[in-house]
């Protein structure tokens, strides 16, 4: 192989990874799921959570916080709901 061609080759394996290396890479996003409950009475009320909403000033650090927080209050309103549920199953 002369050395022109193995400049060439090497040119083309630095593209290839180039563009390799920023390819867009794509996420399957899962839609809920439906499910009937039967129910046999009058859902109680639950308390809706009190999520906080970030600012674009916030930092990092307090994203997280915030994230943390509204993590919290989702599982705790989720565990209400399937309370409520079952006193009325």
């Amino acid at each position: 192989m002369s050395a022109k061609h193995f400049v060439s080759f090497l040119i083309l394996i630095g593209l290839l990874s180039f563009l390799s290396s920023c390819a867009v890479r794509t996420q399957a996003v899962e839609k809920p799921v439906k499910v009937e409950v039967p129910v046999k009475c009058e859902v109680p009320e639950v308390a809706k959570p009190r999520y906080i909403t970030p600012s674009q000033a916030d930092s990092s650090v307090r994203l997280l916080e915030i994230l943390m927080h509204n993590y919290g209050e989702c599982r705790v309103y989720s565990e209400r709901l399937e309370k409520a549920l079952e006193v009325c199953r």
